[in-house]
């Protein structure tokens, strides 16, 4: 459509639509108008935003894989029996599965000598 203007001299007026190169699509999601490329670009972040998220759950389970594996646990438990005449510290080592805590088992020598036990006993699989 060609206006004119007051000297006279003509100009080409545009629409939006006619000097945009894209249209604006109404986004299911958001009930908004958007363009298609922002439509793309917001797809494109929450892909990251879950990648993301993903890789995070990833690394912190390989970190809990990984100490619940190599990093030994003491738990204590206090049980009482009328068969027994005085208290005893009883050391039970379960699941060890052949790993090494630091050298020849060193770090974990020290964890048992820590607890003074009276008896040491092995149970497993």
């Amino acid at each position: 459509m060609k206006a004119y203007s007051p000297l006279g001299v003509s100009s080409q007026r545009l629409s939006y639509r006619q000097s945009s190169k894209e249209e604006f699509v109404k986004d299911s999601s958001t009930n908004n108008w958007q363009t298609p490329s922002s439509m793309a670009r917001r797809r494109r972040n929450r892909r990251c935003i879950l990648l993301a998220m993903l890789l995070l759950i990833l690394v912190l389970s390989a970190i809990e894989l990984y100490l619940s594996n190599y990093v030994p646990v003491v738990s204590s438990y206090c049980l009482s029996s009328e068969k027994l005449s005085a208290p005893i510290r009883v050391v039970f080592l379960s699941d060890l599965h052949g790993k090494e805590f630091g050298t020849a088992n060193q770090d974990l020598l020290k964890l048992i000598a820590a607890q003074e036990p009276d008896l040491i006993a092995f149970g497993g699989d």
